[in-house]
């Protein structure tokens, strides 16, 4: 696996559309709360933590605070520390940590570590499988951070930060035709200072119920997994723990191992042959009209036909993704059959003169 490398399409996500779900409550019982949406809160609380005890350490330290009996608190140096180290900066040094040292970002109880380029990802999830290991496997590349929930050797959920829009759970409830994608955009649009959790509030007003949105919660999960199947470089570290946080034991998604695997593989034998013509996000493409035109209407598929639309000379892969809402992976999937038919072509820069 490791001589594929990654092409993630790195986007800040947006935890707007991060949620979670569970298998329907008694009539009475509340709807449970949104497994992803909880787990963003818990992190923003866990930076906020770090943060002002980052800021009080500095002011003890730096200007002697607490020499006068005052607490550090108290001091100028303390607000200007709190201030600079917003949750993006705050995250980056936390991936840092992670990324150079996963077991000391782990603590110690960490059971497992290593490297993704010397043990292959797939060899860790059949391992923690096969001893029916529950715990937490957290794997860093730089500022992205996925933690995958194991409990008795299935993975119950994944959950991920710093990886692009398209592992986003509304891009599934689009895909499955739970909702329409303006309903989803208003919806979002009048959530704004809301603390509702959004997986509540569809479930609520009927859009989805909970067991659609566990569904589509297990196909991001997967997807989050598949994506790391790609990885050729960074960390990873297995915490063993007798119970899982309630995130995980909300979502409680018993995936199987071997399926993700199996699926994970043909993808990536799949980039294999489709980076021989998408080898860079970045490039751009054009249409072949005369070839579009002689195709005539009603050959290409939905998905096809959306991904040819947006091919205008100036959208770059990246962007087409972002703007189609599908996966990396179904994005250049297209992108290869419309080259392979000649509808498309690579455009070449002008030469200087």
């Amino acid at each position: 696996i490791a001589k594929y490398r990654a092409r993630d399409v790195a986007a800040e996500p947006a935890p707007e559309l991060l949620s979670g779900g569970t298998e329907p409550a008694p009539a009475e019982a509340p709807v449970p709360a949104d497994a992803a949406d909880a787990a963003a809160r818990v992190r923003r609380q866990a930076l906020a933590s770090l943060r002002s005890g980052i800021a009080r350490a500095v002011a003890a330290k730096v200007a002697g605070a607490g020499g006068d009996g005052s607490p550090p608190e108290a001091h100028p140096i303390y607000t200007q520390v709190e201030s600079a180290l917003d949750d993006s900066t705050l995250e980056g040094l936390v991936g840092q940590l992670h990324t150079a040292s996963p077991e000391l970002a782990a603590g110690e109880d960490h059971v497992l570590s290593g490297e993704v380029h010397v043990v292959p990802l797939a060899q860790v999830l059949q391992l923690l499988q096969d001893q029916s290991q529950t715990g937490i496997l957290t794997i860093t590349r730089g500022t992205a951070k996925v933690d995958v929930y194991f409990r008795q050797g299935k993975v119950e959920f994944a959950f991920a930060a710093g990886v692009s829009e398209e592992f986003l759970l509304g891009r599934f409830i689009i895909d499955n035709n739970l909702m329409a994608r303006q309903d989803l955009d208003t919806l979002l649009k009048s959530r704004t200072g809301s603390t509702q959790l959004l997986g509540a509030q569809l479930v609520k007003l009927g859009y989805v119920t909970p067991g659609e949105l566990r569904q589509v919660m297990g196909q991001q999960t997967s997807e989050l997994i598949y994506e790391l199947l790609r990885w050729s470089a960074g960390r990873f570290v297995f915490r063993a723990t007798k119970e899982l946080p309630a995130v995980a034991l909300d979502a409680a998604l018993g995936l199987s191992i071997e399926g993700i695997l199996m699926e994970g593989f043909r993808r990536v034998d799949e980039w294999h042959l489709i980076e021989k013509e998408v080898d860079n996000f970045d490039v751009v493409f054009v249409r072949n009209e005369d070839a579009v035109a002689h195709m005539g209407k009603g050959r290409l598929t939905r998905e096809e036909q959306t991904i040819l639309d947006l091919v205008n000379g100036k959208n770059t892969v990246k962007e087409i993704i972002r703007q189609s809402r599908m996966s990396s992976f179904d994005v250049s999937k297209m992108l290869y059959r419309l080259l392979s038919i000649k509808l498309l072509r690579k455009r070449v820069a002008p030469v200087a003169v």
